[in-house]
């Protein structure tokens, strides 16, 4: 169900980006502004552009940064970063998969 429902607004991010005002990234500008005499604008792709609000997605992500620099502004810095990385052979995690999955398989525990 989740694929599903990721396909469906993939789908409608794609047929709606006017709406979206993708085109201010459009490739398509930039690559007819080369004046090139061997361009062939029927090679040239259609760039999709991901908003902000589609859940990782580039733009999400800088978003989230944005804000975490924000809240450290305002509160007046960090003392400490830190950063935790999840290794996949732990026990807690091999205990909980099934037989013949891997701990790619369950995001919900590793991730």
């Amino acid at each position: 169900m989740w694929v599903s429902t990721d396909q469906n607004r993939l789908c409608w991010i794609e047929n709606n980006q006017p709406k979206l005002c993708a085109s201010l990234y459009s490739g398509l500008e930039d690559a007819i502004a080369q004046l090139d005499d061997n361009l062939d604008l029927h090679n040239v792709g259609r760039k999709v552009v991901l908003p902000s609000s589609f859940v990782g997605s580039p733009r999400y992500m800088n978003q989230l940064f944005q804000d975490t620099m924000a809240i450290a502004r305002f509160y007046g810095g960090f003392d400490l970063f830190i950063t935790f990385t999840t290794n996949p052979v732990w026990p807690e995690i091999t205990k909980a998969l099934l037989p013949g999955q891997c701990a790619a398989d369950r995001l919900d525990i590793t991730v």
